[in-house]
């Protein structure tokens, strides 16, 4: 399985133990990039920066915020047939997924998987914390194994898998099970 990572550059540890690559890190990658390797991945994994109503993704490096990342323009500007995203941005699937997430299922993503609150996720990789990099790690090996199945249904997989091994549930466990769902794409039989 072809994946590829994008991640705030204080976060490349962690990302790259989720997702299984190293991954490009912002900074210095900025929207307007190369994301043809991205367009042609069968998973893209985002760990940036999301603010409740705003429409970019961001960056960080040295906890600072920047910079800009992804844009709606950005994703429009390719074609995302057959790929799956799986966005640890907090706010990216709210309210059924602002304008990066509809921009990616309306070029052809197959489905984009996000929070619709904050997403918890750490620097390092650790074993006790940092729920949405185990969501994400979960999902990733589920679709390896099961590439064929629907997105919605090895988010649910990843989920049950996460609820048990994270036994008992902290607040932060619950709201990661709770805030990341799968919007799936609504394409036209050609």
């Amino acid at each position: 399985m072809n994946v590829w990572a994008l991640c705030g550059a204080d976060w490349r540890e962690a990302t790259a133990a989720a997702g299984g690559v190293q991954p490009v890190l912002s900074p210095p990658f900025e929207a307007g990039g190369d994301w043809a390797k991205a367009a042609a991945a069968d998973l893209v994994y985002l760990n940036l920066h999301g603010f409740d109503g705003q429409a970019n993704f961001y960056g960080q490096q040295g906890g600072v915020i920047g910079p800009t990342a992804v844009t709606p323009a950005m994703v429009k500007a390719h074609d995302w047939t057959g790929c799956v995203v799986f966005a640890e941005v907090c706010f990216s699937a709210k309210n059924g997924g602002g304008p990066i997430a509809r921009a990616f299922l309306e070029n052809g993503a197959r489905a984009f998987i996000g929070s619709t609150t904050e997403a918890y996720g750490r620097i390092k990789p650790v074993i006790w914390d940092g729920e949405a990099d185990k969501l994400a790690h979960l999902f990733r090996k589920f679709m390896e194994r099961k590439p064929d199945t629907a997105p919605g249904q090895l988010l649910k997989q990843a989920k049950n898998l996460l609820a048990a091994l994270s036994w008992p549930l902290d607040s932060h466990d619950h709201m990661t099970l709770n805030s990341f769902v799968c919007l799936e794409a609504k394409h036209e039989e050609k």
